[in-house]
């Protein structure tokens, strides 16, 4: 058996070649060829085809949904049709061996369940404990632990994406940097972060402004708005797309962009980008006005700002993460903030996933070729460059902080 992802198979002909291998069967240029054709056709109509739920109904669904009765279900109507069905088809028994699950399962499961929906958890438990945590006097969930106190002028607060978040790293550059310069630090940062979370989040840019200082991680630009591309709420990166006089679709950022590529023409995209980068130094600027304490800016990417884009593909447009932000952008802001710092780094990359308990391979990303690696997260080498880049800036941030205390 040679199980395939419907939707990247058929919408984005990912997995094409290790089926023809697994197969034992040669894929030719005419099939390649044959294979282009029907997605153009079939994108050119799912393009105007009207979404029949929207991205709350969907959430809802997927968040109330009874898998274990839909499986029961299932199971017993495969048991009816077969006579007796295989004991290992109808469970998720991680070993072969033994239908009953392990304890170590029971309690993956439970914390599993107990992490709700909160960014990351429930995904990266075997490899990472994120330890959220609810910032006093809001409604925000935020990576732990807290510092030991919150008083004014007692911790460094940090801002930004995933990268400052820290995805699958036990020790993410703000507690390393904690750990070296003795100030405690204030995790703010969410996966898929974009200026506007914290402009309309209640409470955040108080913690911020009660902080000695806040870096500022320069996050993407992708979540930022145009006339065809809009986010409908800052909470995530689902997207309203809408060319024309076609119907109106949300789907994810990247979606919405691939979607551009095929279906405007090239001074269509050119304003779209120009539109959206303007927007992004608008909310950055707001931000950064709002934060009135000393301020680092801080690039934390594999690549340098300066890029250009072109439309062969989404990565193309976009560019490495900040998505479409380059050397124009962070000039504008530079004079914005008290200090700008950078940390270009790929080191470590790609990092195996690997569980935090036994150390073995963790298949996280099923859709990739190879499931256990991770190619986006920065790595814990990145963080340490991070850390080693940021260190002397903060330091004398937090000198003046002290005397002026």
């Amino acid at each position: 058996m040679h199980v395939v992802n419907y939707e990247l198979f058929l919408g984005e002909a990912k997995g094409l070649a290790e089926l023809f291998q697994f197969l034992e069967l040669d894929l030719s240029p005419g099939v390649i060829d044959s294979v282009r054709r029907e997605r153009l056709l079939g994108q050119r109509k799912f393009g105007i085809r009207p979404e029949v739920l929207s991205t709350a109904e969907k959430l809802s669904i997927m968040q109330t949904m009874d898998l274990d009765s839909y499986r029961r279900l299932n199971c017993a109507a495969l048991e009816h049709d077969a006579g007796e069905a295989e004991p290992d088809i109808c469970t998720q028994a991680v070993s072969k061996k033994s239908r009953e699950p392990t304890e170590k399962d029971q309690k993956f499961e439970r914390k599993e369940k107990s992490a709700g929906l909160k960014k990351y958890q429930a995904k990266d438990l075997r490899i990472c404990d994120y330890h959220y945590t609810n910032l006093p006097g809001t409604k925000v969930e935020v990576r732990g632990p807290l510092p030991g106190s919150l008083a004014p002028r007692a911790y460094v607060a940090f801002l930004g994406g995933a990268q400052t978040f820290g995805r699958f790293v036990e020790e993410p550059f703000p507690t390393r940097v904690s750990k070296t310069t003795g100030w405690p630090s204030l995790n703010l940062a969410f996966g898929g972060a974009k200026p506007e979370v914290y402009l309309e989040t209640p409470g955040l840019i108080a913690a911020i402004n009660n902080s000695a200082v806040a870096v500022i991680q320069i996050m993407s630009a992708r979540g930022s708005p145009n006339s065809v591309i809009r986010a409908p709420r800052i909470q995530n990166n689902v997207m309203r797309y809408q060319l024309g006089d076609a119907p109106a679709r949300e789907i994810f950022v990247d979606g919405a962009y691939r979607l551009l590529l095929q279906q405007a023409d090239e001074q269509t995209i050119a304003e779209c980008v120009k539109e959206t980068r303007s927007a992004w130094v608008v909310s950055m600027k707001e931000l950064l006005a709002l934060i009135t304490v000393p301020k680092i800016l801080f690039w934390f990417s594999t690549r340098p700002p300066a890029y250009q884009w072109t439309t062969k593909n989404v990565h193309a447009l976009m560019g490495a993460y900040p998505q479409f932000v380059n050397a124009d952008m962070v000039a504008e802001l530079k004079p914005c903030a008290d200090l700008y710092v950078e940390c270009v780094s790929d080191r470590g990359m790609p990092a195996q996933l690997l569980d935090r308990e036994t150390g073995e391979p963790v298949a996280l990303f099923s859709e990739r070729p190879n499931p256990f690696l991770n190619t986006y997260y920065p790595s814990v080498q990145m963080h340490e460059d991070a850390t080693a880049q940021l260190r002397p800036a903060l330091a004398g941030l937090l000198a003046g902080a002290r005397a002026h205390a």
